[in-house]
């Protein structure tokens, strides 16, 4: 395994770290914003966007616009709007503008799975494994770009109290992915997340396993930089096999990249900065929905037991979201 530097040290971790844009992609970011902030607000009524999702559509799979309001995923959009692209599509809107918006899209996309693939680069590397070996793996016969999804949201003001500091733009959880890439609307580097915040495990002799949790903020969000997150699906694939072990590498590689549990907190400023609302890009990296979630080669080389079943992404994703909903459900 070779020396893990200071981003994979990180993400190895907390299951986060932040990775750099080049001046191209920052370009690309911000026109991407403006554009998307230019149509939402050309939307007045929701109901004639030619490529409104319907409520009641899998949310796996579904590309469009979506208002405001708790459609799609329980409470996930309650303080939301914007748009989805799944499994490589990109659809055009006619905008009042000279944006192409659909143009503007498709380059977003790419720089986004650019990112993702990196960072992926960068886990592979410290694993020890071959290079493309997650594309190869759980891409199947299809690019991970075709397979994975992503947004670009903007926050709105919350209801009731604005000095409400418990109350969360969006809930504790972790991403149904490999690894998720976010980047905020911000020309500018600014310090913390814009109400991004992490989970952080710390020290803490005066707790039972000595250990309490700490929800901190990345150290910076804009154009110019991307916050990098392990997902849940990567966390299966690291749990994949016999779980009762005593074998002491095995219990140390399996707390490698833990999922990055995250959520978003209301600020004073965190619907709105500097004249700027809230939105972020997010790029969910997703292995094909038909891909064995197979373990790690270097689990076979230390004699773990493989599974009898063997489980698929798209299964997988399947209970994950059902168990989510119903736990949603129960808070209400």
């Amino acid at each position: 395994t070779q020396p893990l530097n200071e981003s994979s040290m990180l993400l190895s971790r907390d299951g986060i770290t932040q990775l750099n844009l080049t001046l191209e992609e920052i370009s690309i970011v911000g026109k991407a914003f403006q554009c998307a902030s230019k149509t939402l607000d050309e939307i007045t009524d929701p109901n004639l966007c030619e490529h409104l999702i319907d409520p009641n559509h899998d949310s796996y799979s579904c590309s469009g616009y979506h208002p405001l309001g708790g459609t799609l995923s329980s409470k996930y959009n309650k303080y939301r709007e914007g748009f989805i692209f799944s499994n490589g599509e990109i659809f055009d809107l006619q905008t009042l503008s000279d944006d192409d918006f659909g143009a503007t899209m498709r380059e977003t996309s790419s720089v986004l799975h650019s990112l993702a693939m990196k960072a992926v680069a960068e886990v592979e590397s410290t694993l020890g494994l071959p290079a493309n070996y997650m594309q190869d793996t759980y891409g199947k016969d299809v690019s991970l770009a075709n397979s994975s999804q992503w947004h670009l949201k903007r926050y709105s003001a919350r209801a009731g109290n604005d000095d409400d500091d418990d109350e969360l733009a969006l809930g504790v959880h972790t991403d149904p992915s490999i690894l998720s890439v976010v980047v905020h609307d911000s020309p500018k580097l600014e310090p913390g997340g814009w109400g991004l915040q992490y989970s952080k495990k710390v020290d803490d002799p005066s707790t039972d396993n000595g250990i309490s949790i700490e929800w901190r903020e990345p150290p910076y969000h804009g154009h110019g930089i991307a916050t990098v997150m392990i997902g849940s699906a990567f966390g299966r694939i690291m749990q994949v096999g016999d779980n009762v072990t005593r074998n002491e590498n095995v219990i140390q590689l399996r707390k490698l990249y833990p999922p990055c549990r995250h959520r978003v907190v209301f600020s004073k400023d965190t619907t709105e900065h500097m004249g700027r609302r809230r939105m972020a890009l997010t790029y969910f990296l997703r292995p094909s929905p038909s891909s064995i979630l197979t373990p790690l080669p270097i689990f076979s080389e230390l004699n773990v037991r493989q599974p009898r079943k063997q489980v698929t992404f798209g299964s997988w994703y399947k209970k994950v979201s059902s168990n989510y909903n119903k736990s949603r459900a129960k808070t209400k």
